[in-house]
């Protein structure tokens, strides 16, 4: 079996963080729509699950949120919240 070395393949900058981005507030890609200030943020569960603990307690436990795709989530402003999830994806 011929071996193969990893000199003899390139690799270019990896595209991920600028895919993932593409997901924040997308809503051909959304699962989750939050509501804040009467404005849609679109975001995806997964993703948020991973990223945190705070969304992971929201969508996998008892929570009322956990069984629903538009939040609404007040005492926070829009921008703050914008902010929390640009900083997850």
């Amino acid at each position: 079996m011929p071996s193969v070395r990893l000199d003899d393949f390139t690799c270019g900058i990896s595209t991920f963080s600028n895919d993932v981005r593409m997901l924040l507030n997308n809503a051909a890609y959304s699962d989750v729509t939050f509501i804040v200030e009467n404005k849609p943020i679109y975001a995806w569960k997964g993703l948020l699950c991973a990223r945190s603990e705070v969304f992971r307690a929201m969508f996998f436990s008892s929570l009322r949120e956990s069984a629903e795709n538009t939040i609404e989530i007040t005492g926070m402003s829009f921008s703050t919240f914008w902010r929390v999830i640009e900083y997850i994806y």
